[in-house]
Parts: C-alpha cells; sequence; structure tokens
C-alpha cells in the first residue's frame, strides 16, 4: 500500500464553487441548467428538460459556471448526492462544486464523497429545509491516497462494478418493457365481469381470528410488486388495520392512492402467518390467480378504478366501489397461458433484480474496504 493522509477537502480542492442566484430569469439558452433530477449516475452530462441559459444571462445575472471535471455536490435536497460535470453547466444554490487539484482524482473524489452521504446528512444545519455551507465542506474530511495513481487505480476498481450495475438495470428496464409489450398484446380479450361476481371472486374474505404471531404487510411494505418488508407482530400489539389473514394464491390490491399499483401476490407461506393492512382489497379467485393479478395491471382497470376513487391528497377507494370495477377473462386455458408467458417475464426481472442487490453488496464491501485503506487496491487488479 502507498502512503495515506487523512485531510480536509481544501487540501485536495482547489476551488469550491457556490452559485449567486437561485434561479435565473431565461432558460432558453444552451447552457445546461441541472437540477437534482438530472443526476443519474456518475456522470452529469445537461439537463434533462433541455432547459438552459444564454451567456448573456450568465454575465448578467453574475452566475457561476461550473466547468467540465467538477464534481458537482448537492449541499441541500438529497445531501450528499454528486456528479462530475461533462460539460459546462449552470444551476442553483442546492449545489456546491469542488474542482479538484492536479494531485486529485476526480473520480476518486466522486466515490469518497459518495460513501459519505450519510454522514453528511448527519451534519446538516436547518429544521426545515437542511443545508452544508462552504465553510463545512472546506473542512471535511477526507482519506486520500497520496500516489495520484492509486486514486485511479481505486476509481478504476469502483468504476467497473458500477458500469456492471448500469449495464443490469437497462437490462431490467429492457425486460420491463418487454413485460408491458406483452400485457397490452395479451389481456383484453374474452368476457368482461364485475370483481363483485361472486361466481369468480372473493372480496375480503371473512377472518375468524388472527393468528398469535404473524407477518405485517403495510401499504409501506410493497413496491411494484415486490415485497420489501414485513414486521412480525403478536396479536396483543398489532395495528388496527392487520385484520386481512391472507393465504397462497390470494391477491392484495391497493385501495389508497391505487395509481402506484403497489399491489401484491402472495405465492406462498412463510415461516409464519402473513396478515394484511384493510388498505388492501384482498382478492380470492376461483380462476388463475396469476392471470387476474395481471389483468388488474391493465389500463383501463386502472382507470376505472381512478374513477370511483374519493379524496384529492390521498384518493382512495372502497370495497363496495371495487366490486364495480370490471376486467375481462377468457376461458382458463387462455388465462394459463397469459399467466405462464407473463410471469416467466417476471422471473427473469426477479432474477436481474437479486443480481443487482449482491452488485450493490459488492459495490459498499469495496468502497468500505479501498477508500478506507483496509485493503490494497493492487490486490485486485
Amino acid at each position: 500500500m502507498g502512503e495515506w493522509v487523512v485531510a480536509p477537502l481544501k487540501e485536495y480542492v482547489k476551488d469550491f464553487i457556490v452559485p449567486m442566484r437561485d434561479k435565473p430569469i431565461d432558460l432558453s439558452g444552451s447552457i445546461p441548467w441541472c437540477r437534482i433530477e438530472d443526476f443519474d449516475g456518475k456522470y452529469l452530462t445537461g439537463s434533462k428538460s433541455n432547459q438552459g441559459v444564454t451567456l448573456r444571462t450568465v454575465k448578467q445575472m453574475n452566475l457561476k459556471v461550473f466547468p467540465i471535471g467538477t464534481l458537482l455536490v448537492s449541499c441541500s435536497a438529497y445531501l450528499g448526492r454528486c456528479a462530475i460535470t461533462e460539460r459546462e453547466l449552470v444551476t442553483n444554490q442546492t449545489f456546491i462544486g469542488l474542482v479538484p487539484k492536479e494531485k486529485t482524482d476526480v473520480e476518486y473524489l466522486f466515490y469518497a464523497m459518495q460513501r459519505e452521504e450519510k454522514k453528511l446528512n448527519s451534519l446538516s444545519s436547518g429544521t426545515t429545509i437542511s443545508y452544508l455551507s462552504r465553510e463545512q465542506f472546506e473542512k471535511y474530511k477526507l482519506q486520500f491516497p497520496v500516489s495520484t495513481a492509486e486514486q485511479s487505480k481505486i476509481a478504476e476498481v469502483l468504476s467497473s462494478v458500477d458500469e456492471t450495475i448500469d449495464k443490469t438495470c437497462a437490462l431490467i428496464e429492457k425486460y420491463k418493457n418487454v413485460k408491458a409489450g406483452m400485457m397490452q398484446d395479451l389481456l383484453g380479450s374474452g368476457d368482461e365481469v364485475l370483481l363483485g361476481d361472486t361466481r369468480y371472486f372473493d372480496i375480503n374474505p371473512r377472518t375468524s381470528s388472527l393468528p398469535r404471531r404473524f407477518y405485517y404487510i403495510d401499504l409501506e411494505s410493497v413496491i411494484s410488486g415486490e415485497l420489501m418488508k414485513q414486521d412480525i407482530f403478536e396479536r396483543t400489539n398489532a395495528p388496527s388495520r392487520a385484520q386481512r389473514l391472507i393465504k397462497p394464491n390470494d391477491i392484495l390490491f391497493q385501495m389508497v392512492r391505487p395509481y402506484q399499483q403497489n399491489n401484491y401476490f402472495f405465492e406462498q407461506e412463510f415461516d409464519l402467518p402473513s396478515v394484511a393492512s384493510t388498505g388492501y382489497a384482498q382478492i380470492r379467485t376461483s380462476q388463475n390467480p396469476k392471470f387476474i393479478y395481471y389483468a388488474l395491471h391493465t389500463g383501463k382497470v386502472l382507470r376505472n378504478v381512478i374513477a370511483k376513487c374519493t379524496g384529492s391528497s390521498y384518493p382512495a377507494i372502497n370495497s363496495t366501489e371495487l366490486k364495480k370495477v370490471s376486467i375481462v377473462i377468457p376461458s382458463i386455458a387462455e388465462q394459463n397461458r397469459v399467466a405462464e408467458q407473463l410471469s416467466a417475464v417476471d422471473q427473469k426481472i426477479k432474477a436481474e433484480r437479486n443480481y443487482l442487490a449482491k452488485l450493490q453488496d459488492i459495490k459498499l464491501g469495496l468502497m468500505q474496504d479501498l477508500l478506507t485503506n483496509t485493503v490494497s487496491v493492487d490486490v485486485l487488479l
């Protein structure tokens, strides 16, 4: 290992650029005006909204232009999020620009700051809006290899993981687009049936009593069909909304803000029984349950559900109105075929998401080892 130092950022950054104004008046020029929404990966290439300022506006308002190769760091909203500028651009007071010295590899600085994101949030001041000042950035200490070549090697290793992460994310998006196209083609033919038709559906089947101990699935537990968390509760201290005892092949349909479509198909039992919040409608069906789950995500069903919602901030549909929504169901044989095809794509998406999670864990481990001088980068090259 080479020599390392712990030093304040001002030792490795030659200029800290703080924008002078919150927002320019003219956004019709060619110099990109960037916001936090434009941060997508390591490099910042411009404004996704195609907003920009003119050189005349820059001069008149004394705007600060961030040069190419600046590490742009959020010092207010999304504290610590950063990206390297690939072209000259301007922005508002949400950011500070770190222009590295010659002895500083800007990609190493990017990863070092990325690792500090949680710590930066804990240092922020302000009651309603958190903020880190230029002075705080200047004094903020990081570990640096003295050798710029070693900095570059570390950045190279972490960049290779990032490239694989980006490719995996792109593959997930590809599969999601394929699935959307398949749903458009495969769903929509058959007989129109109301969800309240008891020949096919049982909405919110009666639960006689809750188990003594169970997993609880609330409205925060499911995102885009994936179960992200489930807390364990005893019957004696469970939330009052924990009322839906779910069984394999039950469908949980999000009743509050249903446009989010955070619905869940309960495929198999866990080591404890599972109980869902009354924020979901529990749908049990005599049809192919996986097909019904997919059919509930069509645009026509979503539009009908939203039309029957009440409330503005938190639009919601009740069970009575949900039963008035219709879906299209073909023969059981066709349901089985469609469900099998869409499930196959879902399995690919799930596999890639699991791989992505592993890659992200690997990156965190590498950042911990390489950016703290715990493991020599030479071991990995």
